[in-house]
C-alpha cells in the first residue's frame, strides 16, 4: 500500500478526514477574523519519542497535555498515536497533514475567515525540516485543488502553503531552527515563532531568551495573577500583553512580553516554571 493510500485510508477511517482541530483558546480566533486549527501531538517523551527537546523540567511537569479534553485517556491515546505515526511513517503522515490543511483552508473560506495553523499545540517539532514526498498520487490530488508544487524539490507545509499563516511557541534556540537561518533573524515568512521563557535556572532556556532579547523578538511567560503587569513590564523593559485573549501571536508586535496565566498543573507549580512574586529569576538584558 502506498503512503498516499495509507494517508487517505487513515483520514477517512479514523480522523474524519483531518488531523487538525480547534480548542477553546484557538476558537477565540474567530473574533479576530481567523479560523484557527492546530495539530495535537504528544509532548516531551510521552509517546516514546522526544518531541520537545528544548523543554525545561518545569515545562514538562506543568504541561497542559492532560488538561481539558486531555484528561480523557482516549484523547491522550490519539495524540500519542499521531506522534508515533509521524515518527515511524513520516511520508504518509505528511501527506495526511497536507490533506488536512487543504480541507481546513476550504472550511476557512466557507466561514469567510483566514486560516491560521498551529502545528505544535503541545510539541516543539521543527516543521521547517519536515519534507513532503511529492509522489505522483499526491501531485494529482494537489492538482485537483489547483496546487502545483515542484516535484523535484520536496516542500515543507510552510513552503507548500505560502499564503497560509503558520505559528508556534518554541523553546528551541534559533541556531537549532532552519527557519530562522532562511529568514535571517526574523519572523518575516509565513511561519511565526514566539520564544517561550521559563522562570527556572535552566541554562539552555536562558540562552534561548538571551537571543530573543538581543534581537527584540516576542517572548511568552507564564505568571501568576498576583504579579502585576507593571512589574513584568519594568522587569523585562518591554510592553506586556494578555496572551489569553487569543492565540494568534503573529498579530502581536515583536518586542513584547506575552503574559499567560497558569493552567492545569501550572496552578500548583513547585518547579519555578511559573513566575510568582517569590521568584528569584530575572530576565537577561540587552
Amino acid at each position: 500500500m502506498s503512503s498516499f493510500t495509507i494517508a487517505k485510508t487513515i483520514l477517512g477511517g479514523i480522523y474524519n478526514q483531518t488531523l487538525l482541530a480547534s480548542n477553546s483558546k484557538l476558537d477565540k480566533s474567530t473574533d479576530y477574523g481567523h479560523h484557527n486549527v492546530g495539530l495535537s501531538l504528544a509532548p516531551n517523551s510521552s509517546s516514546g519519542y522526544d518531541m520537545c527537546v528544548g523543554a525545561t523540567p518545569g515545562c514538562i511537569s506543568n504541561c497542559i497535555f492532560s488538561s481539558g479534553m486531555g484528561k480523557f485517556s482516549t484523547v491522550q491515546a490519539a495524540r500519542i498515536w499521531r506522534t508515533r505515526w509521524l515518527v515511524e511513517d513520516p511520508d504518509s503522515f505528511m501527506m495526511a497533514l497536507v490533506m488536512s490543511i487543504v480541507r481546513a483552508e476550504a472550511e476557512a473560506k466557507r466561514l469567510g475567515l483566514k486560516l491560521a495553523v498551529r502545528p505544535n499545540v503541545f510539541s516543539d517539532v521543527k516543521w521547517e525540516e519536515k519534507r513532503i514526498p511529492m509522489t505522483s498520487e499526491l501531485m494529482d490530488w494537489l492538482d485537483s485543488y489547483h496546487i502545483h508544487p515542484d516535484k523535484t524539490n520536496w516542500p515543507t507545509i510552510i513552503t507548500l502553503f505560502p499564503l497560509i499563516q503558520f505559528y508556534d511557541y518554541t523553546k528551541l534556540h534559533s541556531h537549532d531552527r532552519e527557519i530562522w537561518e532562511h529568514n535571517g533573524h526574523g519572523n518575516d515568512g509565513n511561519y511565526n515563532l514566539t520564544f517561550s521563557a521559563s522562570a527556572e535556572n535552566h541554562e539552555y532556556n536562558r540562552r534561548v531568551i538571551e537571543y530573543a532579547v538581543d534581537y527584540g523578538y516576542r517572548i511568552a511567560m507564564v505568571a501568576t495573577q498576583d504579579v502585576s503587569s507593571n512589574q513584568l513590564r519594568d522587569m523585562w523593559e518591554r510592553p506586556v500583553i494578555d496572551g489569553d485573549q487569543h492565540d494568534l501571536r503573529f498579530l502581536d508586535e515583536e518586542e513584547v512580553l506575552v503574559r499567560l496565566k497558569p493552567k492545569g498543573f501550572g496552578k500548583r507549580d513547585t518547579t519555578g516554571f511559573v513566575f510568582t512574586p517569590d521568584s528569584k529569576w530575572t530576565p537577561p538584558r540587552k
